[in-house]
C-alpha cells in the first residue's frame, strides 16, 4: 500500500503492516518515524531475497551486500535475523554447500577451501566442521584428470602446466607430486624420463 502525507508520496508498505491506518488519519512524527523504519527492513528483506535468489550466501556476504546498497547497522541486523529465524541463512549449510560445488565443479584444497570461506565471513569452527571430511587427495586427482580431459598430456611441459594448476589450487608440493605421477602413470609416461629430456 502506497502512504501519502499531506497529499505526496512518502513510501510503500505490506497490507499487513498498514491495516490500523486509514485515509485522512493524523499521524504523530514518532508513527512516522515508525512506519519509514517498517519500510526500510522491508525494502532490505527484499534485496536479500533478491541476493539470496541466485545462490546461498554467508551471513557476512548479505550484510555487506546490504551496506553497499546502503542500508543501516539496524535495518541490517533486523533483516538477518528475519532471514536467521526462517532459517534463509545459516552459515554452517552454506559453508557445506560451498564445499560440495567446488568439491564437484572445481576441487581444490583444503587450504584454499579455508580461505575462500574466511573470505566469505565464515567462522573457524563452522570451516573446520565443513571440512572435516574432505579427501584432499581425491580432490587433486580429480582436478587433474578434469584438466587432463581438456588436453592432451604428451609433452613434457604439459606435466608442469598440470603441476603449476595445481598449485594454484593450493595443493601441497608432495601431493600435486603424487598427483602427476599417478595420471603421467596411467597414460603411459615416464616422469624420469620426462625430466632428464626436459
Amino acid at each position: 500500500m502506497n502512504v501519502f502525507l499531506d497529499g505526496e508520496y512518502v513510501f510503500s508498505l505490506a497490507d499487513t503492516e498498514t491495516a490500523h491506518l486509514q485515509v485522512g488519519q493524523r499521524l504523530e512524527d514518532a508513527t512516522i518515524r515508525e512506519l519509514e523504519r517498517t519500510d526500510a527492513r522491508a525494502r532490505a528483506y527484499s534485496q536479500a531475497l533478491l541476493f539470496l535468489a541466485l545462490r546461498p550466501r554467508s551471513q557476512r556476504e548479505v550484510k555487506d551486500n546490504l551496506a553497499a546498497k546502503g542500508y543501516s547497522n539496524d535495518e541490517i541486523c533486523a533483516v538477518l535475523k528475519r532471514l536467521k529465524d526462517g532459517g534463509l541463512v545459516d552459515d554452517l549449510a552454506f559453508a557445506q554447500y560451498w564445499v560440495d560445488q567446488r568439491q564437484t565443479f572445481r576441487p581444490r584444497s583444503i587450504a584454499a577451501l579455508r580461505h575462500e570461506l574466511r573470505q566469505k565471513g565464515v567462522e573457524p569452527e563452522t570451516i573446520a566442521s565443513s571440512v572435516g571430511a574432505v579427501d584432499e587427495e581425491a580432490l587433486a586427482y580429480q582436478a587433474a584428470t578434469k584438466w587432463v580431459r581438456h588436453g592432451s598430456l604428451l609433452t613434457g611441459n604439459d606435466l608442469q602446466k598440470l603441476s603449476s594448476f595445481l598449485l594454484r589450487r593450493g595443493f601441497s608440493y608432495r601431493l600435486v607430486r603424487e598427483t602427476v605421477s599417478r595420471v603421467a602413470g596411467e597414460l603411459g609416461r615416464d616422469l624420469s624420463s620426462t625430466n632428464d629430456s626436459d
